[in-house]
């Protein structure tokens, strides 16, 4: 017995709201070939973790791609800003575009390429939230699909299908002596530019002839990028193939739909590690400068990068006509379909998106619900839940469910409101209990429902 029989007792009880607390939103991911990157510092499929300004990990990035993001990134950190912290997974390069687009997918069950990610909080200690693949979420393989143009005569059984180049799949059906359709069973992947026919061989009849139509597919890259940033609570930015055809760019970001994914149409001319420049989608860019941001706002991810003037470049690609106050120039009319730009400043034009430099123009992702289109909102909500997460677990199993222990739920989440307020990073917040959403039986369980709206605001885009 350890307490006296005649005497004091005391304990000392902590039942003040806990403090806000939430994750690190500014954590880099860079998902690249590897190139001549030292594989001793950077093995292969390996998340690695490191400060963007780390001589030792500079010397050992080489010169190819994973060298050009970061002094890309480095270029774009705030005044006080030593570094970016920047998870990176490299890959082999393959032989193709093809081939290394599927070594930067890489495999789920054995968590290669992208999928390196998701371990990367065990092996690290740093969740990636901020994702690129500067370069390799442009690109568009196009999709074979068949028709039948004449359905011949004379057919007992269907005649096989032949694409060439191979590549796609098909088979034929029959009807009446005739072929009927075309059922395809694998669009293939072509490269731009491909002329693909199909010819009808055997079968027993005559006559039949079919025509190819191709269309652009989603980016391989893109299409598995969603299901890996709700897993991470991260947002990506994704560029463009940077042609300069203002319908292609549209088209490509016809195919993603996510309120985490961040289309741009932002190709920059870079300095490289040799004389030559080289041309480059500025996704890195926009990661730097999404960091630097942050570290502006202590951390938290509540604004946007939009206005920020892009530092490093010789200049654009592409320079897309803008107007601020016209909405029929080509600027505009990317930003209207949720594409980012980079558009450069004017001295003698009133309307120009600066008076000089290079300005990143957008806020908007790729979300198809108006609600969620906001970059800045998407990665805020994220922080928000992370934070009530982060309150609620030290609660759970150590205290019972009573009006005092629900009333500390309560007030651990009108810390986090109030906190939010006094940042200026939300319009207003509610926290409630409402009795008809907890039953008896619930309570009684150990289960009840509270409730926490909030509002965050918006960056101004039209005045």
């Amino acid at each position: 017995m350890t307490t006296p029989a005649y005497g004091i007792v005391i304990q000392e009880r902590t039942t003040a709201p806990l403090p806000v607390q939430s994750g690190d939103f500014s954590v880099i991911g860079l998902l690249l070939p590897a190139d001549d990157a030292n594989p001793a510092i950077f093995p292969l499929n390996t998340p690695v973790a490191f400060n963007s300004s780390d001589p030792t990990c500079l010397a050992a990035a080489g010169s190819g791609d994973l060298f050009n993001a970061l002094t890309a990134i480095n270029n774009q950190l705030a005044p006080w800003q030593s570094a970016a912290t920047v998870v990176a997974v490299l890959v082999t390069r393959g032989g193709s575009l093809a081939a290394t687009l599927a070594a930067l997918v890489g495999n789920s069950g054995s968590q290669t390429g992208l999928y390196a990610f998701l371990r990367a909080g065990a092996a690290t200690g740093f969740i990636p939230r901020l994702i690129g693949a500067p370069g390799y979420t442009g690109s568009q393989a196009l999709g074979a699909s068949a028709a039948v143009t004449a359905g011949g005569f004379g057919y007992t059984t269907a005649p096989s299908v032949t694409f060439s180049p191979s590549g796609a799949t098909a088979h034929a059906t029959v009807s009446g002596g005739a072929v009927t359709g075309i059922v395809m069973d694998s669009p293939g992947a072509y490269a731009s530019g491909t002329t693909v026919t199909a010819s009808l061989s055997g079968g027993g009849g005559t006559g039949a002839a079919v025509s190819v139509t191709l269309s652009a597919e989603a980016n391989v890259l893109v299409a598995a990028l969603p299901g890996v940033l709700n897993s991470l609570l991260a947002t990506a930015i994704v560029g463009s193939a940077g042609d300069g055809v203002i319908a292609n760019s549209i088209a490509w970001r016809q195919t993603m739909s996510s309120d985490r994914l961040v289309p741009s149409d932002a190709w920059v001319i870079s300095p490289n590690t040799v004389s030559t420049p080289i041309y480059t989608d500025g996704v890195a860019e926009a990661l730097g400068a999404q960091a630097a941001v942050d570290f502006q706002h202590a951390g938290v991810p509540g604004w946007s990068i939009s206005g920020r003037q892009i530092q490093g470049i010789l200049g654009l690609k592409n320079v897309y006509s803008f107007s601020l106050t016209d909405g029929a120039t080509q600027g505009q009319q990317l930003l209207a379909d949720q594409i980012a730009v980079i558009e450069p400043g004017a001295v003698a034009s009133d309307t120009a998106i600066a008076a000089s430099g290079y300005v990143w123009a957008g806020v908007w992702n790729a979300s198809s619900d108006p609600r969620a289109w906001f970059v800045n909102k998407r990665r805020m909500k994220d922080y928000v839940n992370l934070a009530l997460v982060k309150s609620i677990r030290v609660r759970l199993g150590v205290d019972n469910v009573t009006p005092h222990a629900v009333q500390a739920v309560l007030n651990d989440m009108v810390v986090l409101g109030s906190w939010l307020l006094s940042k200026q990073i939300s319009l207003g917040f509610k926290v409630s209990f409402s009795p008809s959403e907890n039953s008896p039986t619930e309570l009684a369980q150990g289960r009840f429902v509270v409730d926490f709206a909030n509002e965050t605001p918006a960056p101004i885009t039209q005045v």
